[in-house]
């Protein structure tokens, strides 16, 4: 089977990357073969998350060849999306960011000592759950 290719936008932050990897090991977890992958060089924040996190930083793509099977996180237009978007084959437009802003209530209603401590006592299937 073919590899699916899930990213963000062409200035990948945390959002976008994280999104990326998350849909990525989810959709990997049901049977699907996909690759998260960034359209761009990542910001200092998302390389602390990553680091953190002890998640590799995915590989970069700055174009899709024809056909080539993708799904898109955090943006839904070609002028934000990797060259040749136009004739890919895009399977799914997945806004984790809906999901994203429906958990950050629960980051509000608790403080930064009780993330930090949910964050080291959780493994990282947890921490994608959440998000």
């Amino acid at each position: 089977m073919n590899k699916t290719y899930i990213f963000g936008h062409k200035k990948p932050d945390t959002e976008s990357v994280m999104s990326a990897i998350s849909l990525s090991y989810l959709k990997n977890q049901i049977g699907d073969n996909t690759e998260p992958r960034v359209l761009g060089p990542i910001n200092k924040e998302t390389t602390y998350a990553l680091n953190y996190f002890k998640v590799e930083e995915p590989k970069k793509i700055e174009k899709v060849e024809d056909g080539q099977a993708v799904m898109l996180v955090d943006h839904n237009e070609f002028g934000q999306s990797a060259e040749g978007i136009e004739k890919a084959k895009i399977k799914d437009v997945d806004n984790i960011f809906r999901l994203y802003i429906e958990r950050m209530q629960w980051f509000k209603d608790n403080n930064i000592e009780q993330w930090t401590r949910y964050i080291q006592n959780h493994p990282i299937e947890e921490f994608i759950e959440v998000i």
